[in-house]
């Protein structure tokens, strides 16, 4: 999203309706534009995203693999103090 080559606008035009994310993808888009230094233009940049795209619902056994999986990586971080 960044650089938006003109090679990956063109292969959106093409693709239009035909392309979806998840829903912890999504997640994870706000994540990192949240923690930026542009948060807003970040922000209107997913919202012009994913108005082009189907985001995937998460049922509730993925939803519980995607917390385990980043708690684990949040947990391995240098920053991560157990004693808080």
């Amino acid at each position: 999203m960044k650089n938006r080559p003109q090679q990956v606008k063109r292969s959106f035009q093409k693709h239009e309706g035909e392309m979806c994310i998840s829903a912890v993808t999504l997640g994870e888009l706000v994540f990192g534009a949240e923690y930026s230094q542009q948060v807003e233009r970040n922000l209107t940049d997913i919202e012009a995203l994913v108005a082009r795209l189907e985001v995937l619902p998460l049922d509730s056994k993925a939803a519980y693999h995607f917390g385990q999986i980043r708690a684990a990586l949040f947990m391995s971080q240098p920053h991560f103090s157990a004693a808080g």
